[in-house]
């Protein structure tokens, strides 16, 4: 049998036809899976608040000195002098305290993806080399877990009774 008619075989053959889909809808399937995980959002906000207190004395003086000078004259010839001062200075004190607050955010926002721990496939399969294409295609389904880090254990089985262990690791 020459190589061409092993690809006709191979694109005639409805079992190969149907795996091709299988294996589209699985890719398909990952694919959703791996952008509609839940992601993990965290946002960090820090805010600085500076108060400052700002004492303002505004100090108003008036000055205003009344200076009297009363001279008397005595029967027997004596002058006194009498000087009186009289301070009707004014002072005002405006004492005004302002509070002055200063405030700065900074937000910071991080996205982890979640990372999958269990994967589940559909396989599917058939003899290339042994008897053809024409033997018949077995079905079959594997689980994996996530053992440690990027390493998986997993186990997988077919319809013709034959199953298996895995371990394998993602990058």
């Amino acid at each position: 049998m020459s190589l061409e008619d092993m690809k006709q075989k191979l694109n005639d053959s409805p079992t190969f036809k149907k795996g091709l889909m299988l294996l589209g809808l699985f890719v398909i399937g990952v694919a959703v899976g791996r952008y509609t995980l839940p992601a993990k959002i965290v946002i960090k906000t820090e805010t600085k608040t500076i108060e400052k207190l700002v004492e303002d004395i505004n100090k108003k003086e008036n000055s205003n000195k009344v200076i009297k000078i009363v001279e008397k004259t005595e029967k027997d010839g004596t002058v006194t002098k009498t000087t009186e001062i009289v301070d009707k200075s004014t002072t005002d004190t405006n004492t005004k305290i302002v509070k002055d607050t200063d405030s700065s955010s900074k937000t910071e926002k991080t996205t982890t993806y979640a990372k999958n721990d269990w994967h589940f496939a559909a396989l599917a399969g058939t003899g290339l080399f042994d008897k053809g294409l024409s033997q018949s295609v077995v079905y079959g389904i594997g689980v994996q877990k996530r053992l440690i880090g990027p390493f998986y254990v997993g186990a997988f089985g077919f319809s013709n009774k034959f199953a298996g262990a895995s371990l394998g690791m993602s990058f």
